[in-house]
């Protein structure tokens, strides 16, 4: 097979003879590292897709570490291997030689311990995207470029185009299909975001939960936690915080970059009368434009 690279990407010997020499029917074991947080997870699944496409006699396994297990898409691979982050380092050491060898590496985190696991774990081809070029060398065969201008589910489907493979679109995120007959109306809140200044106030975000309540008494209204401690903390206390609440929702209404335009617009697709909004409107990155509630009130209106 052709290597399907020229100066879009970093190949070495090695890389170059096993893409040459590729079968995909003799393709076993696969290994693909993800340690990220909820909203990379989501942007993971279109690859395992096309990556069972690519290979279906392989068998997958996706490795992470404990606190990322909240959104990992087990229902893509044969098998989930946690990391031991905690333990003592001797039982971390073993845990990051625990693979044997393994036809196909993917990187897909390029963090300490991603590279780590990827030097100590012995495969006939390793692929990855690090943010330092010269770690191509040090640890891959086949590097691809990172871009800041596509969405991150895009730019690892390279990995695979590398290989000839042709991906479909629009992208298949394979989520459970939402039955819209058993499901009861719900706005789900998730009112937090990785910097605060990002974020609404929580003084906002209590104001515009108890005026929704009031406004939409048929709805259920369901406020997500997070999982640092400053999530974990109800600032609207005459709401409870609910967890794991995804799909039965009319409405999602959320705060950061994390889920809101990878998953719920996802789902809404298939969803008639089902919305999602983020405040502030993503006009410049980290700039918070308004701290006001009632576009979100007004929003929610159209859809009674």
């Amino acid at each position: 097979m052709k290597a399907w690279i020229e100066k879009g990407g970093y190949l070495n010997s090695r890389g170059r003879k096993w893409l040459s020499q590729l079968h995909v029917d003799r393709v076993r074991r696969i290994l693909v590292i993800r340690q990220c947080a909820f909203g990379d997870m989501m942007a993971t699944r279109p690859f395992l897709v096309e990556l069972r496409r690519l290979f279906p006699q392989a068998h997958i396994t996706l490795s992470t570490v404990s606190k990322y297990q909240y959104a990992v898409p087990d229902d893509l691979v044969d098998e989930v291997h946690v990391l031991n982050s905690r333990g003592s380092l001797r039982e971390q050491w073993h845990s990051l030689r625990q693979h044997r060898e393994v036809d196909v590496l993917f990187d897909l985190a390029d963090t300490a311990r991603s590279r780590l696991q990827t030097l100590l774990t012995p495969a006939r081809v390793k692929l990855g995207f690090p943010y330092r070029r010269e770690l191509n060398r040090l640890l891959f065969d086949v590097g691809i470029l990172r871009s800041d201008f596509h969405y991150e589910a895009e730019v690892l489907l390279d990995f695979l185009k590398i290989m000839g493979h042709k991906p479909q679109y629009p992208l298949e995120f394979a989520m459970p299909r939402h039955q819209r007959v058993l499901a009861k109306p719900r706005v789900v809140y998730f009112p937090y975001a990785a910097v605060a200044e990002k974020s609404l106030s929580q003084d906002s975000w209590c104001q515009l939960i108890e005026q929704a309540a009031v406004e939409f008494p048929d709805y259920r209204h369901v406020l997500l936690e997070g999982t640092s401690p400053r999530s974990r903390e109800n600032s609207c206390p005459m709401l409870p915080l609910g967890t794991r609440t995804w799909r039965s929702r009319r409405a999602w209404i959320w705060s950061d970059w994390l889920p809101g335009w990878r998953l719920p617009a996802r789902w809404c697709q298939a969803i008639r009368g089902c919305a999602t909004w983020r405040w502030p409107p993503i006009h410049r990155r980290w700039h918070l434009l308004h701290d006001r509630a009632v576009p979100l009130l007004a929003a929610l209106r159209g859809l009674s």
